[in-house]
């Protein structure tokens, strides 16, 4: 299911090992899946600030590189710690540790030097505000790969970060939600319940990609413990994520800009779910990236529209 991107085809051979464990392959599509949550909670705070379009477009742009070097510290953690694990899957099988072409021991320091950049550049560009996502997610990334090995339950720990660090994201902007009043504090915490439901939801339509590799295998998911009844469990998803974002937006009395996006976003998810074919695993990686953007994106759309509006 892998293949070669342009961007690894342009680097010197020795760089692409490390730039494939990074993920860069994925790009653009890739770096989203991180940065989403954190636009959808930087532009919730905007909307109900009034935050200037200046300030609101520097935040927005500071958090793209941000994203991605978060994630990509992830993902080389992850492929360092399941480099065993990942010899047993098939889609897993070419990743640089597993295939020998990166050692473990140079592997862990470009992750200390990626968690080194990712602690410069978020001191760089919000030297005065609360920095809390940093152990968040470097800690966090290291704890995930190993939570995968002792439950099925690891992905909603996983989803938890990138709620988090959208949480984090947006009192960078200057604006603390947890200082607003009870109602757009109800309307951020509805919406973040919501960005964590689509997040599981289609993390578990990826992993099913890999379900029958991890059962052989004895590796734990969300996949695996819902198998049988997948489609219940992420239709039941689907529809609490449009109740969620629906009622976020009547806490924080949006208009229809906002409600556009958000059933859009909604209704993207449930016809995601009604079409994938679950044990098409190269149709469950397509509707992971494409489907997280869309479904995201739609409701950024929306809450960007209460800002100009």
């Amino acid at each position: 299911m892998y293949s070669k991107s342009w961007i690894l085809n342009a680097l010197p051979a020795p760089l692409v090992p490390y730039c494939e464990l990074t993920r860069v392959g994925y790009l653009p599509i890739g770096v989203l899946v991180s940065y989403l949550p954190v636009l959808v909670s930087i532009l919730h705070v905007a909307a109900v600030s009034a935050l200037p379009q200046d300030r609101l477009l520097d935040s927005c742009l500071q958090w793209l590189p941000l994203c991605y070097v978060y994630s990509a510290y992830g993902c080389v953690v992850d492929d360092i710690a399941d480099q065993d694990l990942d010899a047993k899957v098939e889609r897993c099988q070419h990743r640089p540790l597993v295939r020998g072409a990166v050692t473990t021991s140079s592997a862990s320091l470009f992750a200390a030097a990626l968690a080194s950049l990712a602690v410069f550049l978020t001191s760089a560009f919000f030297p005065d505000q609360p920095a809390a996502h940093i152990p968040v997610a470097l800690a966090g990334s290291v704890i995930y790969p190993f939570l995968k090995r002792v439950t099925n339950f690891a992905l909603l720990y996983l989803a938890f970060l990138y709620v988090a660090t959208g949480f984090n994201a947006s009192r960078t902007v200057g604006f603390d939600i947890l200082d607003a009043p009870d109602h757009l504090l109800a309307s951020n915490i509805l919406l973040a319940c919501g960005v964590f439901i689509a997040n599981v939801t289609v993390e578990t339509i990826y992993m099913h990609a890999d379900v029958e590799d991890d059962i052989k295998s004895g590796i734990g998911s969300l996949a695996v413990r819902i198998q049988g009844y997948s489609k219940a469990v992420l239709f039941a998803a689907a529809f609490a994520y449009g109740v969620l974002v629906l009622g976020s937006g009547v806490a924080a009395e949006f208009g229809r800009v906002y409600f556009s996006g958000a059933v859009m976003s909604a209704l993207t998810l449930v016809t995601i779910v009604a079409r994938v074919d679950l044990k098409d695993g190269k149709m469950c990686e397509t509707f992971f990236f494409g489907g997280n953007a869309v479904v995201m994106g739609l409701l950024a759309g929306g809450l960007y529209g209460e800002c100009v509006v």
